[in-house]
Order: structure tokens, then C-alpha cells, then sequence
């Protein structure tokens, strides 16, 4: 049970605004409310940044949550950046907004538990972290193969390993999301001179017996 006497600023259209009302049902909050809400809820959209601060600044809500329809790694850092206090999944609103609101007004930052992960730059590994490179300059698997003197095949394995780290679906997100200073990326993966340090003579005769014999199979 929420503390008595919340204001709760609803969502703009009018089938989010339902379900937050469904969610907040029997709850002791205050709906009607236009300025200085203690808490805004907001669905995400391509307007997200400027609603945020819409709310924030033209009509002075204390705290702001973000329902999302994807909790993919962009989705949430673009709602934190924009100034969102907490974040939630959409399939999770009736369980999670009551919650959410509780945990925002005494300061904490709420994010889906399975989303945790993806806010920290994930742990690629070093041959990910050089394909990753060779992808951002603009490189084919071809032409990445012949620089790292892998398969093509290889290539994509790793391209593969990497996309699934990241939670990108795309070469273009995969570079977006490498070039984006807050996704801590940057550094790790074009930063490194091991990561863009060309194989040695040894590395190379070694790669190509590897990469001939995973070939067979």
C-alpha cells in the first residue's frame, strides 16, 4: 500500500492512462493533478527525452517513470539519459508501478532486475572487441577475415557472440551503440592497441590451422 495523499501525473493517451489506473487501483493517489505531481508516469516513444523534460520543467513533477515496451539496452539508457527516475517494462506495469513509485520517492533508481546487465558495458572478448573495431570502420566479414586472418565463417561467429552481448539486432546498432559515450563502449573496443594490433607471422599460422580445421566440421 502507497502512503496516502500522492499525486500521480497519468499518461497523455488514453490506454496507458487506463492501465496506470487499473495498476494504482484501491491505492490511496491522487489522479487529479495537472502541475507539480509527486510522480509523472510517461510511456516511451521517439518523443521520450522532450516529455521527460516537459514534465520535469513545464509542470514540475518531482519524479518521472518511464513504461517501456522494450527493455532492450538502448531503450533504457536513452529513458535514464532523458531523465527518467525508473524505468519499467509495460508486460510488468500492475505488479511493478506500485513499486516503482514507492522506490523513486525515497531516491532510488528503478530499473527491471533482468535488465541490470545491460547497463554495464559487457565483457567482450578480445577477438569480439577486434572484429567490433574492423565493423566500425566500415569493413564486409570478407574484408575483416583478411585482416585478422580468420574465416569468414569465424567472423560472423564472433559478430554473432558479440550482437547477443550488446542486445543489438544490426551492424548499425552494433556501431551506434560502440560510438555512443554513455554506453562506455568507446574505449574498450576502439581504444585498445592489443584490440587493433595487427596477428603476428606465429598468430597467423596458428589462426589458419585453427580456422582450417573448424572449417571440416
Amino acid at each position: 500500500m502507497l502512503p496516502p495523499f500522492i499525486s500521480i501525473a497519468l499518461p497523455e493517451e488514453p490506454g496507458p492512462a487506463a492501465r496506470v489506473r487499473a495498476a494504482l487501483q484501491g491505492e490511496p493517489v491522487d489522479f487529479d493533478v495537472d502541475l507539480s505531481p509527486d510522480v509523472a508516469v510517461c510511456w516511451g516513444g521517439p518523443r521520450l527525452a522532450a516529455l521527460v523534460r516537459d514534465l520535469r520543467h513545464r509542470r514540475g513533477a518531482r519524479h518521472v517513470i518511464t513504461v517501456l515496451e522494450a527493455t532492450d539496452a538502448t531503450s533504457l539508457r536513452r529513458a535514464l539519459e532523458a531523465g527518467a527516475d525508473g524505468v519499467i517494462a509495460a508486460d510488468d506495469l500492475e505488479t511493478a508501478l506500485p513499486v516503482a513509485i514507492q522506490s523513486v520517492m525515497v531516491g532510488l533508481t528503478v530499473i527491471p532486475r533482468q535488465a541490470r546487465h545491460q547497463l554495464a558495458p559487457p565483457a567482450l572478448s578480445h577477438r569480439e572487441r577486434q572484429v567490433l573495431a574492423h565493423v566500425v570502420e566500415g569493413c564486409t566479414n570478407a574484408e575483416i577475415g583478411a585482416r585478422l586472418f580468420l574465416a569468414e565463417s569465424t567472423v560472423k561467429s564472433h559478430l554473432s557472440g558479440a550482437f547477443a552481448k550488446l542486445g543489438v539486432r544490426s551492424r548499425r546498432d552494433a556501431v551506434a551503440l560502440v560510438l555512443d559515450p554513455s554506453a562506455g563502449l568507446t574505449a574498450t573496443v576502439l581504444g585498445s592497441e592489443e584490440t587493433n594490433r595487427p596477428a603476428s607471422p606465429g598468430e597467423r599460422r596458428r589462426f589458419s590451422r585453427v580456422d582450417v580445421a573448424s572449417s571440416l566440421y
